[in-house]
Protein backbone atom coordinates (compact mmCIF):
# COMPACT_ATOMS: atom_id res chain seq x y z
CA UNK A 1 0.00 0.00 0.00
CA UNK A 2 1.62 3.42 -0.83
CA UNK A 3 2.11 5.05 2.67
CA UNK A 4 4.98 7.64 2.03
CA UNK A 5 5.87 10.38 -0.17
CA UNK A 6 9.48 11.12 -1.83
CA UNK A 7 10.14 13.75 -2.98
CA UNK A 8 13.69 13.58 -4.98
CA UNK A 9 15.22 16.53 -6.56
CA UNK A 10 17.68 15.25 -8.98
CA UNK A 11 19.97 17.76 -10.93
CA UNK A 12 19.34 17.04 -15.11
CA UNK A 13 17.80 13.67 -15.85
CA UNK A 14 19.28 10.75 -14.50
CA UNK A 15 22.35 12.17 -13.04
CA UNK A 16 23.76 11.99 -9.87
CA UNK A 17 23.74 14.03 -6.74
CA UNK A 18 20.29 13.21 -6.18
CA UNK A 19 18.79 14.78 -2.71
CA UNK A 20 15.39 12.63 -1.46
CA UNK A 21 13.09 13.61 1.19
CA UNK A 22 10.94 10.85 2.73
CA UNK A 23 8.04 11.57 5.03
CA UNK A 24 6.18 8.81 6.38
CA UNK A 25 3.09 8.96 8.39
CA UNK A 26 -0.56 10.90 7.60
CA UNK A 27 -1.98 7.73 9.30
CA UNK A 28 -5.76 8.53 9.06
CA UNK A 29 -5.34 8.14 5.27
CA UNK A 30 -3.40 5.11 5.32
CA UNK A 31 -6.54 3.63 7.49
CA UNK A 32 -8.78 5.13 4.31
CA UNK A 33 -7.01 3.99 1.53
CA UNK A 34 -5.99 0.49 2.89
CA UNK A 35 -10.33 -0.10 1.94
CA UNK A 36 -9.31 1.01 -1.23
CA UNK A 37 -8.24 -1.30 -4.23
CA UNK A 38 -4.77 -1.34 -4.62
CA UNK A 39 -4.95 0.77 -8.16
CA UNK A 40 -7.09 3.17 -6.95
CA UNK A 41 -4.79 3.65 -3.78
CA UNK A 42 -1.78 4.10 -6.40
CA UNK A 43 -3.40 5.88 -8.55
CA UNK A 44 -4.54 8.89 -5.70
CA UNK A 45 -1.42 8.67 -4.38
CA UNK A 46 0.56 9.67 -7.67
CA UNK A 47 -2.10 12.81 -8.42
CA UNK A 48 -1.15 13.82 -4.43
CA UNK A 49 2.52 13.08 -5.07
CA UNK A 50 2.98 14.93 -8.02
CA UNK A 51 0.85 17.99 -6.25
CA UNK A 52 3.28 18.38 -3.36
CA UNK A 53 6.26 17.86 -6.06
CA UNK A 54 4.62 20.86 -7.67
CA UNK A 55 4.94 23.08 -4.96
CA UNK A 56 8.68 22.39 -4.85
CA UNK A 57 8.83 22.87 -8.35
CA UNK A 58 6.90 26.31 -8.14
CA UNK A 59 9.09 27.65 -5.44
CA UNK A 60 12.32 26.40 -7.47
CA UNK A 61 11.50 28.47 -10.63
CA UNK A 62 11.42 31.63 -8.63
CA UNK A 63 14.49 30.77 -7.41
CA UNK A 64 16.68 29.68 -10.60
CA UNK A 65 19.10 32.86 -11.36
CA UNK A 66 18.92 34.54 -14.93
CA UNK A 67 21.82 35.35 -16.95
CA UNK A 68 22.28 38.91 -17.34
CA UNK A 69 22.09 40.40 -20.97
CA UNK A 70 25.30 41.67 -21.83
CA UNK A 71 25.52 45.35 -22.34
CA UNK A 72 23.74 45.16 -25.91
CA UNK A 73 20.39 44.67 -24.27
CA UNK A 74 19.73 41.77 -27.09
CA UNK A 75 18.20 38.53 -26.63
CA UNK A 76 19.89 37.21 -30.14
CA UNK A 77 22.90 38.64 -29.19
CA UNK A 78 22.74 36.69 -25.57
CA UNK A 79 22.11 33.28 -27.56
CA UNK A 80 24.61 29.98 -27.07
CA UNK A 81 24.96 26.86 -28.69
CA UNK A 82 23.75 24.06 -26.66
CA UNK A 83 26.81 22.12 -28.11
CA UNK A 84 29.64 22.30 -30.48
CA UNK A 85 28.16 21.52 -33.33
CA UNK A 86 24.42 22.00 -32.38
CA UNK A 87 21.72 24.21 -34.17
CA UNK A 88 19.74 24.72 -30.61
CA UNK A 89 20.33 27.82 -29.14
CA UNK A 90 19.77 28.80 -25.08
CA UNK A 91 18.50 32.00 -23.90
CA UNK A 92 18.31 33.83 -20.40
CA UNK A 93 16.00 32.31 -18.59
CA UNK A 94 16.44 28.58 -19.92
CA UNK A 95 16.90 26.75 -17.35
CA UNK A 96 14.12 28.24 -15.26
CA UNK A 97 11.70 27.12 -18.44
CA UNK A 98 13.34 23.93 -17.81
CA UNK A 99 12.63 23.10 -14.15
CA UNK A 100 9.94 20.31 -14.50
CA UNK A 101 8.34 17.22 -12.24
CA UNK A 102 8.86 14.22 -13.56
CA UNK A 103 7.81 10.48 -11.98
CA UNK A 104 10.68 8.47 -11.07
CA UNK A 105 11.09 5.68 -13.19
CA UNK A 106 13.30 3.13 -10.65
CA UNK A 107 11.77 3.41 -6.93
CA UNK A 108 13.00 1.09 -4.02
CA UNK A 109 9.98 -0.50 -3.09
CA UNK A 110 7.45 0.00 -6.56
CA UNK A 111 4.62 -1.75 -4.11
CA UNK A 112 5.21 0.98 -1.61
CA UNK A 113 6.18 4.10 -3.18
CA UNK A 114 5.44 6.39 -5.76
CA UNK A 115 7.78 8.99 -6.51
CA UNK A 116 8.48 12.36 -8.07
CA UNK A 117 11.41 14.06 -9.40
CA UNK A 118 12.04 18.18 -9.05
CA UNK A 119 14.64 19.37 -11.62
CA UNK A 120 16.55 21.09 -15.19
CA UNK A 121 15.02 18.37 -16.96
CA UNK A 122 17.07 18.09 -20.85
CA UNK A 123 19.11 20.05 -22.14
CA UNK A 124 19.51 22.65 -19.28
CA UNK A 125 22.33 19.68 -17.46
CA UNK A 126 24.16 22.62 -16.26
CA UNK A 127 21.30 23.05 -13.57
CA UNK A 128 24.05 21.82 -11.39
CA UNK A 129 26.52 23.62 -12.24
CA UNK A 130 24.78 26.32 -11.36
CA UNK A 131 23.33 24.94 -8.04
CA UNK A 132 26.78 23.46 -6.53
CA UNK A 133 29.41 25.78 -8.76
CA UNK A 134 32.50 24.86 -10.10
CA UNK A 135 36.02 25.84 -10.12
CA UNK A 136 35.24 29.00 -12.01
CA UNK A 137 32.16 30.45 -10.83
CA UNK A 138 31.08 30.52 -7.70
CA UNK A 139 27.32 28.33 -6.28
CA UNK A 140 24.42 29.86 -6.73
CA UNK A 141 21.57 27.71 -5.22
CA UNK A 142 18.17 27.59 -6.25
CA UNK A 143 16.96 23.42 -5.58
CA UNK A 144 17.71 22.86 -2.48
CA UNK A 145 16.80 26.11 -0.87
CA UNK A 146 13.27 25.40 -2.53
CA UNK A 147 13.72 21.88 -1.08
CA UNK A 148 14.34 23.13 2.51
CA UNK A 149 11.57 25.52 2.81
CA UNK A 150 8.84 24.13 1.05
CA UNK A 151 9.04 20.30 2.23
CA UNK A 152 7.05 20.99 4.96
CA UNK A 153 3.93 22.87 2.26
CA UNK A 154 4.55 19.85 -0.44
CA UNK A 155 3.88 17.23 2.58
CA UNK A 156 0.74 19.44 3.55
CA UNK A 157 -0.84 20.02 -0.11
CA UNK A 158 0.06 15.79 -0.78
CA UNK A 159 -2.07 15.31 2.32
CA UNK A 160 -4.51 17.59 1.30
CA UNK A 161 -4.83 16.30 -2.60
CA UNK A 162 -4.79 12.72 -1.25
CA UNK A 163 -7.78 13.61 1.24
CA UNK A 164 -9.62 15.67 -1.67
CA UNK A 165 -9.33 12.52 -4.40
CA UNK A 166 -10.63 10.25 -1.42
CA UNK A 167 -13.49 12.64 -0.52
CA UNK A 168 -14.85 13.32 -4.22
CA UNK A 169 -14.68 9.72 -5.29
CA UNK A 170 -15.79 8.01 -2.45
CA UNK A 171 -19.42 7.69 -3.68
CA UNK A 172 -17.63 5.37 -6.54
CA UNK A 173 -16.06 3.08 -4.13
CA UNK A 174 -18.61 3.15 -1.62
CA UNK A 175 -21.13 1.90 -4.39
CA UNK A 176 -18.24 -1.20 -4.42
CA UNK A 177 -19.35 -2.34 -1.21
CA UNK A 178 -16.67 0.03 1.17
CA UNK A 179 -17.44 1.63 3.73
CA UNK A 180 -15.74 4.78 4.91
CA UNK A 181 -15.23 6.22 8.68
CA UNK A 182 -13.42 9.09 8.39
Amino acid sequence: MPTSNVFSAPFGHGTAGEVTVQVKGLKEMDAALAELAMNIQKRYMAIANREGAMVIMQYAKSLVPIRNLGHTGSVFRELVRVGKKSTKYRAPGFLKASVRVWRARKVVNYKSTIAYHVGAYGDAFYGKFVEFGTSKMGAQPWLRPALDNMWQVAVEETAWKLRDQIRKNWNKAHMAGMTYKG
